[in-house]
């Protein structure tokens, strides 16, 4: 194509220089562009600023157990309806001199194609689920969105945040709104240390609670449990020793046989005895301590700019 484009405006050096300094010039500044989409998991996955800006076609996702790392200067512009769920580990690794931009696609600041200005309820923001368990945010700016951060969990850490005209609000923490200004630098440091990525220096509550809730009583009962088969073992013994003592003739071995098996009665008993009694304090130690888990619904209508719009949390108990 750039042969015959030459040839057809001109065959001598001069237009053919011209010609291919032109076409050049094109594809390099259109590289300056370029973009990487991104939608669905984004778990294991390391983000750097050059192969950025990063544009969000559709909701993209951090899943349980899977950790994503989100280095300086990254640009995340998000498309309407979009935002980024976060079930596992999150790092957001901004610096002073390069934050970690999560706008609009809208922003022309940040994405010089736009073709309208950026508002409040662009995209909708950043989910921290209750299932999540290490996330650290620091040195980013957040605009545009409809609710900017909104953590399920309270041990989450922002250093050096920046939000910038979000619709409802910038930053909740289990549906409690936080004082946060425009464009004023917000820190948060709620029930956690400063976290590196080495996840044996964090035990989060989460797991302390199934502990207490699922693994004490499971214990109860594996104790009671195996109680119960020490039981069947002492039970079996006294079983052969009552044979013995039926065909025994003499009286002083006959005597010493069933005194034996009486040792090895009592034992099967106390052992079963304690063996039910473990499994029913586990089981029931298991149905009290799970028994009022609460299901937590959010009911949030269409909002749209200007409509200040409600947040309906419904509390269920199982």
């Amino acid at each position: 194509m750039l042969r015959y484009f030459c040839t057809i405006t001109g065959s001598n050096n001069f237009w053919h220089s011209c010609c291919l300094f032109i076409v050049i010039a094109f594809f390099s500044v259109s590289g300056l562009h370029a973009q990487t989409e991104l939608s669905g998991s984004i778990g294991k996955m390391s983000f750097s600023a050059k192969d950025g800006p990063y544009v969000v076609v559709d909701d993209i996702t951090v899943p349980e157990g899977k950790k994503a790392v989100i280095k300086e200067g990254c640009v995340f512009l998000f498309k309407p309806f979009t935002g980024l769920k976060v079930h596992g580990d999150l790092f957001v690794e901004g610096t002073q001199e390069n934050r970690v931009i999560f706008t609009s696609i809208n922003d022309g600041e940040y994405n010089t194609t736009a073709e309208q200005l950026p508002n409040p309820f662009d995209w909708n923001g950043i989910l921290v689920s209750s299932k999540s368990e290490i996330v650290s945010l620091k040195y980013f700016s957040l605009r545009f969105s409809v609710y900017g951060i909104k953590s399920q969990i309270s041990d989450i850490l922002i250093e050096n945040g920046l939000f910038r005209q979000n619709g409802q609000f910038h930053f909740t923490i289990k549906d409690k709104i936080q004082y946060v200004q425009d464009d004023i630098a917000f820190s948060c440091n709620n029930e956690i240390q400063k976290t590196t990525h080495n996840e044996s220096q964090h035990i989060p509550e989460k797991k302390q609670n199934i502990f207490v809730k699922k693994g004490i009583p499971v214990i109860i009962a594996g104790t009671g449990v195996a109680s119960g088969v020490v039981s069947l073992v002492f039970l079996s013994k006294w079983a052969n020793l009552r044979k013995k003592y039926s065909v025994t003739a003499d009286p002083v071995k006959a005597s010493e046989i069933n005194n034996d098996a009486e040792v090895q009665a009592y034992t099967a008993i106390g052992a079963g005895t304690f063996s039910i009694a473990a499994i029913a304090t586990g089981a029931v130690l298991y149905w009290r301590l799970n028994r009022h888990e609460e299901k937590k619904v959010t009911i949030a209508p269409v909002i749209l700019p200007g409509y200040t719009g409600a947040v309906v949390t419904v509390t269920m108990h199982r």
